[in-house]
């Protein structure tokens, strides 16, 4: 049988997607913990048998929040770091299964929001963030540009608080920027990533922040883009997604709606 990494890409809008992605599940709190990776906030391995589960329960797009950074030196995301995600990408999309891939929340480095450590950057972004952003995308970009076009790529979630730019027009613009510097290192990296679902990422988890800032980000590529808004659910309420059992629930009790954006 074919690999999923081998499949050609199959050319289609955001709006279609969306519409095959479907109900999704956040395997959270392991890839991206910032201690000790996987299972450093207690949560076992995640496994092949696990991912099958999920693609049994009938969800048709698994989330994979990563923390990059953390795990980085000088600017270079270690191979096995990159491996261990392969692996488990491919068993997602072996199953069938939308993936999505983002940098996510890692310490803070992308927004500065930790006061503490980013006396002189925070709530901004760094120099140093606008260095490692497309240095970081630009390898995982290219690690995984034969994937199918079942993988999609999220920007980055958790560290959009910009506010120290100035004003809330100017951290919108920030933001977007961000955004647009996502889209065009992951498109010069061919492959199929030329065609690729990528995700935006919205302001500070609010809804009526991000309605405000997908007016202001308008210039961006919408064919082939969507937009997340990223909340907090508690656990009782994520459980009712799907009328799935409590005990099949993934590690994180965290919704993520994801939805496309016309021109």
């Amino acid at each position: 049988m074919c690999r999923a990494a081998d499949e050609p890409m199959v050319g289609f809008n955001a709006w279609t997607a969306a519409r095959q992605m479907g109900i999704g599940v956040n395997i959270g709190n392991t890839l991206e913990n910032t201690t000790r990776w996987e299972t450093g906030w207690g949560n076992p391995r995640i496994t092949q048998g696990y991912v099958e589960s999920l693609a049994r329960l009938g969800f048709k797009t698994v989330r994979v929040p990563v923390a990059w950074d953390t795990y980085a030196r000088d600017g270079r995301i270690a191979e096995a770091r990159l491996a261990r995600v392969a692996e488990v990408v491919d068993w997602i999309l072996g199953a069938g299964l939308y993936c999505v891939v983002n940098i996510h929340w890692d310490g803070g480095w992308i927004d500065s929001s930790n006061k503490e450590k980013f006396r002189k950057t925070f709530a901004t972004f760094s120099a140093d963030a606008q260095k490692k952003f497309p240095g970081y995308w630009t390898q995982i970009a290219n690690y995984f540009a034969d994937r199918n076009e079942r993988l999609v790529f999220e920007a980055l979630n958790e560290e959009t608080n910009f506010e120290r730019e100035g004003s809330t027009q100017r951290a919108f613009a920030t933001l977007t920027r961000v955004n647009q510097l996502f889209i065009d290192t992951v498109r010069k990296t061919g492959g199929n990533n030329a065609k690729r679902l990528l995700v935006v990422t919205g302001a500070n988890r609010s809804s009526s922040m991000n309605a405000v800032f997908m007016v202001a980000s308008s210039r961006l590529e919408f064919s082939r883009v969507s937009a997340s808004v990223s909340g907090e659910m508690s656990l009782a309420v994520t459980l009712q997604v799907g009328r799935v059992r409590a005990k099949a629930i993934v590690m994180q009790p965290e919704s993520v709606q994801r939805s496309s954006v016309r021109p």
